[in-house]
């Protein structure tokens, strides 16, 4: 990637493109379950839509069914990512709204005993939001 560091910092941008995509699943799989749709047949509905991603295989099968152990990837893990990520924006005068309120949805998580869980759990901070 060029310059020492560089690879690095393409690190952290991965991961909040990551991140931000298993959020965005988590929301719709969420939604379309409050709509009355099944889970498992939603997420094959978006595996075929223009809003693919590869998240949708990796994590959606452990959202769609609730099923967050063993962790490939744990909630405390993705928050220190993500902590790293708006501090490394902060310093260089970057807001990043979205991970900003992705972090508040992994620390909703971690408050509820969810840390060592899989990153996939952030479903159930979505599925908290009642209102």
């Amino acid at each position: 990637m060029g310059a020492p560091g560089n690879a690095a910092r393409a690190k952290l941008a991965v991961n909040l493109v990551l991140g931000l995509n298993r959020a965005a699943l988590a929301e719709g799989l969420q939604f379309a379950g409050q709509l009355g749709l099944d889970p498992q047949e939603f997420l094959s509905v978006l595996t075929g839509s223009a809003a693919y991603s590869r998240v949708m295989e990796v994590k959606g099968p452990a959202m769609a069914q609730r099923r967050f152990d063993p962790p490939q990837s744990r909630v405390d893990q993705s928050l220190k990512d993500f902590r790293l990520i708006l501090e490394q924006g902060q310093s260089r005068s970057q807001r990043l709204p979205f991970a900003e309120v992705y972090v508040r949805m992994l620390e909703d998580c971690v408050a509820h005993g969810e840390a060592q869980f899989d990153n996939a759990a952030i479903i159930e901070a979505i599925a908290r939001l009642r209102g």
